[in-house]
């Protein structure tokens, strides 16, 4: 499982359905392997957020993914996430950029 992959869940998918396929697509991807537990349960959280943007417009709206990145780096340790987590959270979600 790839990305697009993961996109396309996201769009036709019930969210439990997408979920899994998101558990499994970090399990499977080395690049994202270093996710901890938590930090995957909210960059879901925060996918299924925006599932209606992303339906809707076929991505997130630019400037919302960038608003909501720039909240979260602002406050990196009341979330629970590191510098690398931020990164590799930004990395994930540019994927959903509309």
């Amino acid at each position: 499982m790839d990305i697009k992959d993961l996109v396309i869940s996201l769009k036709t998918e019930d969210l439990y359905t997408f979920e899994r396929r998101c558990k499994e697509f970090f399990y499977s991807n080395y690049e994202f392997s270093s996710i901890d537990q938590n930090n995957r349960d909210f960059i879901i959280d925060l996918l299924k957020k925006h599932r209606d943007d992303i339906v809707n417009f076929g991505g997130i709206p630019g400037y919302r993914l960038d608003n909501e990145l720039y909240e979260i780096h602002g406050n990196l340790s009341s979330h629970g996430l590191s510098e690398m987590d931020y990164d590799n959270l930004k990395k994930v979600m540019q994927y959903f950029r509309g």
